[in-house]
């Protein structure tokens, strides 16, 4: 059974909300740099950029799911 949630608790969720989706927006940006460096790169250059771009996929990932759990608590949670 999950306790009621107050006011409180919804703002810091909707806060986290926001910074997530700011993160999230950022990690795009990020990737869609390497992504375009990657296109231009010669040879040498190349691991390092697709080191850099599996990194930002898995954050991507990451945050696309702490979202979609934030997403969840909010919908489900009672309010006080």
């Amino acid at each position: 059974n999950a306790r009621p949630m107050t006011a409180a608790d919804v703002e810091a969720l909707r806060a986290k909300r926001s910074e997530l989706s700011r993160q999230i927006t950022s990690a795009q940006g990020r990737r869609k740099d390497v992504v375009q460096e990657l296109r231009r790169a010669d040879e040498s250059s190349r691991p390092g950029l697709e080191q850099r771009l599996a990194v930002l996929d898995g954050r991507i990932v990451q945050l696309e799911q702490e979202i979609a759990e934030n997403g969840r608590a909010l919908a489900a949670a009672p309010l006080a």
